[in-house]
């Protein structure tokens, strides 16, 4: 869930199947959001069993109301992004991050400029991992990659300062270092975040 400069609030949640079909979608309303009917919802993404959304703050309003996400999709890591009228499936674009990462965690905050990051703990890769974009983002080359620490699927939080540096909070889960098992760490990068040794 997320609330946009205007009040707006936007929600994202996955289908199992039931009376839905399985997929990505969203919702918002604008007004009197305690009535059912002030909802609106569209599915965006038809997906195979086993989608899921995980991790704290999956959503995020930019300041000129562009929606971003991170979610877990059939065993994989995606971004997420609507730049206006997100009720409209074909306003979405789906933006492969890593694949066969198992149970994930994934946490996303956005610069000022609306520019997306990403940290994921990744249980089939055993890695915590920093993803940044500052232009094309919907597609995956204009992404970087970085993985940071031993980590097993678990909890993870990010948030950027008022300078735009992250600050990240993560259960380091069952990651296969036994001296580290489920031990939570606190972990920051002032500058050239791609470099797993400024963290």
């Amino acid at each position: 869930l997320a609330v946009g400069a205007d009040g707006i609030i936007h929600l994202v949640w996955a289908t199992d199947g039931g009376t839905q079909p399985d997929g990505f979608r969203y919702g918002r309303c604008t007004s009197n959001c305690l009535s059912k009917s002030s909802w609106s919802s569209v599915e965006q993404i038809d997906s195979d069993y086993g989608i899921r959304i995980r991790g704290r703050r999956a959503l995020r309003v930019a300041s000129n109301g562009a929606l971003s996400a991170a979610i877990t999709a059939s065993g994989s890591l995606y971004f997420v992004h609507c730049p206006s009228n997100c009720l409209t499936v074909g306003s979405w674009t789906l933006t492969l991050l890593q694949s066969n990462v198992g149970k994930t965690q994934a946490s996303l905050a956005l610069t000022a400029a609306g520019a997306p990051r990403v940290v994921a703990s990744m249980e089939a890769k055993k890695s915590l991992a920093w993803f940044s974009c500052d232009s094309s983002c919907h597609n995956a080359s204009g992404w970087s990659a970085t993985s940071l620490y031993d980590a097993g699927g678990d909890v993870v939080s990010l948030q950027l300062d008022p300078m735009g540096r992250p600050r990240v909070v993560f259960n380091q889960g069952y990651s296969g270092a036994d001296a580290d098992h489920y031990r939570s760490w606190y972990v920051g990068c002032d500058a050239n975040c791609q470099d797993p040794k400024n963290w």
